[in-house]
């Protein structure tokens, strides 16, 4: 029933962030309360999601107010605390588009290689999937479209069997085609052949996939209206689709819409290409009010640059010339400037993907992959370097095997995961959580005091008994026994003296805190 739960509102969080795109739906009401469903089940993943809804419809409608980047912060303030690559990934996103929206924050790139670099770690298809792809929209934003498409691709490679959840599914059809039309629309202004060409081709691929089921309805008219523009950028001898859809949508309400003025401007250009400057003027002048507010800055670039083609028709053919020459020069440094930042985030890009899959095999080596805590070789490791003064606390979930036969391993292997992550909160900078393996664990404390210990030992033992065990399975219950040792002894020493005092705990009937009875510790307790 839980992991239904689970699922049902991880769906809801995606679904939250198609609706806010779809028809303006105001989603703000049910993300926070997702938030806090979330945070009383202990979903990191999905109050990672519903967090994420909220910071970008906040960057949508107001991107400079000053609660806007509280929230931003605040995002990535608790994703830290997490320590979950899911919500470290996301909350860096969310600030990222923050800054590309003009928002008084610096973090931008910064925030793009840092979430990639952070995506590697996680481990379900679905989320990386859904990271890379709101990563791609970040670079989108910044234009570098080369790297959006690379993003793009690896999107799809890890989402070609699925059809959920639409929020990357359907968004990653849609944004692909957004994106090679700002392509096409920046390759035209600046008259790359080469480019055109390239991008024509990609377009025709595009155009040739059958509309995906996931996909919604409100997107579809925008993907029509993407294709056209795009078979006529490519090929400007061919516009009859374009001028088909300004028709259509002229009696419908949706002139002014940007979209619609896009296909104008699109329209304008291919009659100026022509000679035909009379038909182009009231479209390219009609299309360039509707863009002017537009998000996409190379809808506005690409206007502007059609109307200063009209307004110059009747100069002298220096007058044009010059400002041909000035427009070239302009362009060139735009993309001289843009191909530098692309080969830089691509360096910096190759770099984070080196460096994090060599902090991957650093950390499967030392890493149990179950629970995420240190192993046994890591604690063997750390017991070589401390101080001679040291707590150690062994951990083991009492009748754990009952737990394993009555609800099944998969609910067991949840159990050991929750009680990792509780002994992480337990622990301070500095101290280690490792799993030895099956139900028992360790904490090395650098330090050897008495009252440190037990008090940390208690908490333990208190914050597993006090967790909503009922949430994953009904009637689940689960409760620890826990030995505790401390003093400047070996670590084998202290290990053994711990496992002496855990073993008392659970001949006692467990769910209790013992320690060592060695006639070298400060005292003991029960």
């Amino acid at each position: 029933m839980a992991l239904q739960e689970h699922r049902s509102a991880r769906e809801d969080a995606f679904e939250l962030l198609v609706d806010a795109q779809v028809a303006g739906t105001d989603v703000l009401r049910g993300a926070r309360a997702l938030v806090g469903d979330a945070r009383r089940a202990g979903w990191t993943d999905v109050h990672a999601l519903a967090e994420y809804v909220i910071a970008t419809v906040l960057c949508w409608r107001a991107p400079n107010a000053p609660s806007t980047l509280e929230h931003a912060e605040s995002f990535v303030a608790w994703a830290d605390r997490s320590d979950e690559p899911l919500p470290m990934a996301l909350a860096r996103c969310a600030r990222g588009f923050l800054s590309t929206s003009g928002a008084h924050t610096s973090h931008g790139v910064d925030d793009v290689l840092s979430a990639y670099e952070i995506a590697d770690r996680i481990g379900q298809t679905e989320d990386r999937a859904f990271t890379l792809h709101e990563i791609a929209g970040v670079v989108h934003e910044l234009q570098l479209w080369e790297l959006t498409a690379e993003l793009h691709d690896e999107v799809e490679q890890l989402t070609s069997d699925a059809d959920r959840p639409r929020a990357l599914v359907g968004s990653l059809y849609y944004n692909r085609r957004l994106a090679t039309t700002c392509e096409l629309l920046q390759a035209r202004e600046s008259g790359d052949a080469n480019q055109i060409e390239r991008l024509g081709h990609r377009a025709t691929q595009l155009a040739a996939q059958p509309v995906h089921a996931a996909v919604p309805a409100e997107w579809r008219a925008d993907l029509e209206a993407y294709t056209a523009a795009c078979r006529t950028l490519a090929a400007h001898d061919r516009a009859d689709d374009v001028e088909r859809l300004v028709e259509t949508w002229s009696g419908t309400g949706l002139e002014h819409e940007e979209i619609g003025g896009l296909l104008r401007c699109v329209l304008g250009w291919h009659h100026i290409e022509h000679g035909r400057f009379d038909e182009a003027a009231a479209l390219v002048d009609a299309g360039a009010a509707a863009v002017a507010d537009a998000t996409e800055p190379t809808w506005q670039s690409f206007a502007l640059w059609a109307q200063v083609r009209l307004r110059n028709r009747g100069a002298s053919a220096d007058a044009r010339m010059a400002a041909v020459r000035y427009h070239a020069a302009l362009v060139a440094a735009r993309e001289t400037a843009r191909d530098a930042l692309v080969r830089s985030v691509r360096v910096r890009l190759q770099t984070g993907r080196l460096r994090a899959e060599r902090d991957r095999y650093a950390r499967e080596s030392l890493t149990d992959s179950l629970t995420g805590l240190a192993n046994r070789r890591a604690l063997e490791s750390r017991l070589t370097t401390v101080t001679p003064a040291l707590t150690m606390i062994v951990v083991d979930i009492d009748r754990f095997k009952p737990v394993n036969d009555r609800f099944g391993h998969d609910t067991g292997d949840r159990v050991l995961h929750r009680v990792g992550r509780i002994l992480l909160d337990c622990i301070r900078p500095g101290d280690l959580a490792a799993r030895l393996g099956g139900d028992e664990f360790v904490l090395v404390l650098d330090a050897a005091d008495r009252d440190v210990a037990l008090r940390r030992a208690h908490e333990v033992r208190d914050r597993v008994r006090s967790e909503p065990w009922q949430q994953l399975r009904d009637g689940l219950w689960i409760a620890v026994s826990v030995g505790v040792a401390w003093g400047a002894r070996t670590g084998d020493e202290l290990y053994r003296e711990a496992d002496d005092a855990l073993y008392r705990a659970k001949r006692a009937g467990g769910a209790r805190v013992h320690a060592s009875w060695s006639p070298r510790m400060a005292g003991s307790a029960t």
